[in-house]
């Protein structure tokens, strides 16, 4: 297993097994497709080699839709933080979670959620807050997709 800090590619397993960088790409991502002999050899390189895969890059790369943008209320308590987390991680999500304690940071907030392209958002707030939040959103144009608190 190599020691240095450098992070192994999946070019660095090509170069070691002699097959193509497409080839290492599908045996860790859709091995069913792979010649079992194939499969075998970039596995063991793979493990040799201690490659890790690297999720966010990997859903970056594929163009998917990955980044959750958690909008919390600071006054929310926590059991509901909790079970939002929950919610949001069960999606399948990278969540980044941004918390506001009034409608200046909620807006940079939604600013900066924006900055990332198509990122999902999901603004959780408490009852105190609704019309400010509720407001915002119409002027940002964000629609709330926790639209309803659960009890």
């Amino acid at each position: 297993m190599k020691t240095n800090s450098k992070r192994i590619t999946i070019q660095d397993v090509a170069a070691k097994t002699g097959y193509a960088a497409m080839t290492i790409s599908r045996v860790i991502n859709t091995p069913h497709l792979v010649a079992n002999k194939t499969r075998k050899h970039v596995e063991f390189a793979l493990s040799e080699l201690g490659y890790v895969k690297n999720n966010i890059a990997s859903c970056l790369a594929s163009s998917k839709e990955v980044f959750c943008f958690v909008l919390l209320d600071s006054e929310l308590e926590i059991i509901d933080t909790l079970n939002y987390i929950t919610q949001v991680s069960e999606l399948g999500r990278i969540p980044c979670f941004l918390c506001f304690e009034n409608k200046d940071q909620l807006l940079a907030n939604i600013i900066k959620a924006k900055s990332f392209g198509r990122a999902s958002m999901f603004i959780f707030f408490s009852e105190d807050n609704e019309a400010m939040v509720n407001g915002i959103l119409v002027e940002e144009n964000v629609v709330n997709l926790a639209s309803s608190k659960e009890s």
